[in-house]
């Protein structure tokens, strides 16, 4: 509209994002190493190596019924990037290797119509002056895009307050 000094930009892109409700966090304790199974009808791992067969957390964002530490939502942030954030209370959780799974839910409970065919995983362009112990160690865990399935999951250690990240 004129009168109101807006206008539409349009910009050709080779990059997109995407928002759908039917994002979905699936976090689950597992054997550091293990190579388990994934069950799209559960929305979790499954088969040897998994500790937690019931995940700790799995929920996506359609099924979102609170705010605060412990729920699961999107937001659009300051960059203008859509982000997917939870407050992962850990105090509490055995020492040891759990696996976040980021799913897009397809099925007949509800079909998100999105898909990760195609999708690499874009490093940021915001800088940072922190230092992870990992990058300090010159480790870092490393996320995996696994198209088949419609996800990306990272494996990351919890050690005790005063131990070394793994």
């Amino acid at each position: 509209n004129a009168t109101d000094g807006y206008a539409a930009v349009t910009t050709e892109s080779t990059e997109a994002m995407v928002y759908t409700a039917g994002a979905r966090l699936t976090i689950q304790q597992i054997v550091k190493g293990a190579n388990p199974t994934w069950d799209t009808a559960t929305h979790a791992w499954t088969g040897p190596g998994v500790i937690t067969t019931t995940p700790l957390f799995n929920m996506a964002a359609w099924e979102r019924t609170t705010d605060g530490p412990g729920s699961y939502g999107a937001e659009l942030n300051v960059g203008g990037k859509i982000v997917y954030g939870f407050v992962w209370k850990t105090a509490g959780l055995p020492e040891g290797e759990y696996r976040l799974t980021f799913s897009l839910d397809n099925d007949a409970e509800f079909d998100s119509g999105a898909t990760l065919v195609g999708a690499e995983i874009l490093g940021s362009t915001e800088t940072t002056s922190v230092v992870t112990a990992a990058e300090d160690e010159g480790a870092g865990n490393t996320a995996i895009i696994d198209r088949t399935n419609d996800l990306t999951y990272i494996d990351v250690g919890l050690v005790a307050s005063g131990g070394s990240a793994r």
